[in-house]
């Protein structure tokens, strides 16, 4: 449970990465 958790974040956290870099170029 714990793991799945961890994974959503680390994926949210990905993704929001990836719109700021688009964001800014």
């Amino acid at each position: 449970m714990i793991n799945y958790i961890n994974f959503m974040l680390f994926k949210y956290k990905i993704n929001e990465v990836n719109i700021l870099i688009s964001y800014i170029l």
